[in-house]
């Protein structure tokens, strides 16, 4: 009986008018969201920046570093190009930044930068090419090469290695070296001992004689290494001036060769003048501190005439003395000029600047007895809190020794000036060395000691 309620129950149960099965919604997949931000993405470099050059221009820096505009750019791409500058031994710091650009489909990178504040001249000595040359050859390998370069190891052993491969020889040694008390240079020249002037002649010479030439170079350039650029450096510095007094304005060294000479070991070395024409002086200015323009008649510059540029020299020199003796004990001065090498003229500005003004504050006085000192310090003019006069102690001493005051009265008795930055004021230390005073108690009504 129950079986049979079952079969009819499904019976029935398939009788029942059908529903239409729906199909299951379909399932999404899940979006993949990237953890890296979008500027990780290799866009191509639409924009290359530089900052911090003082020396270089943007596009030596971005030469370096190796990239350029159109290429792509990612972080590995610019990390290492920030390792081929931190490489360049050019610069003490070097960091980038780099976003995308507003399309927001490539890329602008930035390089922050800070030069190396040690850096020098360059010159070549007894190397087998011409300067020229070997500065291409040197700006070729390093972009970065210059007139004013770093003397990091680094650099230098690139520098150097750059010279051997392209003159094919291991005979090439740089090493910084001073030319005078400011100032140190990098000298790239050959291991070997180079050979060193053993004599100069000179062609071409009209306004000065050759032997005179001769002998005014002579003392500073026979018997120093030879380089053609150290020898053009030792004519502008020794030669010029005694053209420029004459207002030969445009001497030119127009050709130097060298040779073997036959009876010691050096070189002859031979230099072609070519004079020019005088120039005319067409102009004087002044600059700056007003009271300067006072000295214009005093340097006895005249226009109209040739140019006598010892007096120029002169003149700069005149005017700093006469601010300092105003108690301007910072002043400065210098000269531009400005050439019309059409009408054969030239005219100078001088541009003065005079400083903070400095007062007298103090005397001291080294080597005098009890005795001596006392007239001496009577004899001061000088007074305190007046503007200070840089000349007045020299004088001074200067009017001692005419006095006679003293017997053999020292070379190193002079005067000492310590100008205090904070105060604009100055210190006077009179240092005396010599003999005992010889007439000093008679003139100056002291009476003399008793045997």
């Amino acid at each position: 009986m129950l079986k049979l309620l079952i079969s009819g129950l499904l019976v029935c149960t398939t009788c029942l008018p059908q529903t239409p099965r729906r199909p299951p919604p379909p399932v999404k997949k899940p979006i993949a969201i990237s953890k890296e931000p979008a500027v990780t993405r290799d866009f191509l470099i639409e924009r290359i920046s530089v900052e911090g050059t003082k020396r270089y221009k943007p596009e030596q820096v971005s030469k370096v570093s190796g990239l350029k505009v159109g290429d792509v750019g990612s972080k590995e791409i610019f990390d290492k190009a920030q390792a081929r500058l931190v490489e360049a031994g050019t610069f003490s710091t070097v960091a980038y930044r780099y976003q995308p650009t507003p399309s927001g489909k490539a890329f602008a990178v930035t390089f922050e930068v800070q030069e190396l504040d040690q850096v020098y001249q360059v010159r070549f000595e007894g190397l087998p090419r011409p300067d020229a040359e070997l500065r291409d050859v040197l700006l070729a390998s390093d972009p970065l090469f210059g007139a004013l370069v770093p003397a990091t190891e680094h650099v230098l052993k690139r520098y150097v290695k750059t010279l051997k491969d392209y003159m094919n020889t291991s005979d090439v040694a740089a090493k910084v070296v001073a030319d005078n008390a400011e100032r140190l240079t990098i000298v790239f020249r050959s291991a070997a001992a180079p050979l060193t002037i053993a004599e100069i002649q000179f062609t071409g010479a009209k306004e000065l004689r050759s032997e005179v030439l001769r002998n005014k170079i002579a003392e500073v350039a026979v018997g120093a290494a030879y380089s053609e650029t150290r020898m053009r450096e030792i004519l502008d510095l020794a030669i010029r001036p005694f053209y420029e007094a004459k207002g030969l304005m445009r001497v030119k060294w127009a050709k130097i060769t060298t040779e073997l000479a036959k009876d010691v070991t050096g070189l002859v070395v031979k230099i072609v003048i070519e004079e020019g024409l005088p120039y005319a002086l067409n102009a004087v200015e002044v600059d700056g501190w007003n009271p300067a323009k006072e000295l214009l008649d005093d340097i006895k510059l005249k226009t109209g005439e040739v140019a006598n540029f010892d007096l120029v020299e002169q003149g700069k020199d005149k005017m700093v003395k006469f601010m300092q003796g105003r108690g301007y004990m910072q002043a400065k001065a210098r000269y531009e000029r400005t050439y019309n090498d059409d009408k054969k003229t030239v005219a100078v500005k001088y541009f003065a600047s005079a400083g903070p003004q400095f007062t007298f504050r103090s005397l001291k006085i080294e080597g005098l007895d009890l005795l001596s000192e006392p007239p001496i310090r009577k004899m001061w003019g000088m007074k305190e809190g007046k503007p200070f006069n840089a000349e007045y102690p020299s004088k001074f001493l200067a009017d001692i020794r005419e006095q006679g005051l003293f017997d053999h009265l020292g070379e190193e008795t002079k005067a000492k000036l310590n100008l205090d930055e904070k105060t604009k004021t100055v210190d006077v230390v009179l240092q005396f060395k010599g003999d005992a005073p010889k007439k000093a108690p008679l003139i100056l009504g002291v009476p003399p000691p008793q045997d």
